[in-house]
C-alpha cells in the first residue's frame, strides 16, 4: 500500500503520482505532497486549495517566486483540479 507521509521502505501518495509520469527528474512539491495528505486524511470536510497554478509562477509572499524545474507545476495542478471535477465527494476547490 502507500502511506501519506512515507518512510524509506514506503512510497507516498504524491510520489505515486509522479512515478506515472516515469520522469526520474521530477519530485513533488512540499505543498502538493500537503494538500493530497489533507485531502485524502478526511479531516476536512472541504478543502479550499490556493496557488497550484498550471505556469508555476507566483506565491502569495512573492509574485516574482517561480516554482523550482525539480517539481511539475501543470502536472500538480491538473491532479488537483482532476480531484475536484471527477471526485466531488472529497469536497476540494482549487483557485488559480
Amino acid at each position: 500500500g502507500f502511506t501519506l507521509n512515507a518512510t524509506r521502505s514506503e512510497t507516498s501518495l504524491s510520489q505515486r503520482f509522479y512515478d506515472v509520469l516515469g520522469d526520474k527528474k521530477r519530485h513533488p512539491s512540499t505543498g502538493f505532497e500537503y494538500a493530497l495528505s489533507l485531502i485524502f486524511s478526511q479531516f476536512c470536510t472541504r478543502t479550499d486549495l490556493y496557488g497550484f497554478s498550471n505556469n508555476g509562477g507566483g506565491a502569495y509572499h512573492d509574485t516574482e517566486h517561480l516554482m523550482q524545474n525539480s517539481h511539475n507545476s501543470e502536472f500538480e495542478s491538473w491532479v488537483l483540479h482532476y480531484i475536484m471535477k471527477y471526485h466531488e465527494k472529497l469536497g476540494v476547490c482549487v483557485y488559480i
